[in-house]
C-alpha cells in the first residue's frame, strides 16, 4: 500500500456509488445503451463542430 496514498473522503465513497457497472458488456458499442439509461440527462461528448439540428 502507498504510504502517501489519503483517506477516502464522504463525497469520494458517494461518487463510488454511483458508478456505473460495465462488466456484463461484451463488446463497446453495448456501452452506449447501458449510459443513456443511466445518464440520459447528461452529456458525455462535446463536439464544438457539429452543427446542431
Amino acid at each position: 500500500m502507498n504510504s502517501t496514498a489519503s483517506p477516502m473522503t464522504d463525497r469520494d465513497r458517494a461518487n463510488l456509488s454511483r458508478q456505473i457497472d460495465y462488466t456484463s458488456i461484451r463488446s463497446v458499442p453495448e456501452i452506449w445503451a447501458i449510459a443513456q439509461q443511466k445518464v440520459s440527462q447528461t452529456f458525455a461528448l462535446h463536439d464544438p463542430h457539429h452543427c446542431g439540428v
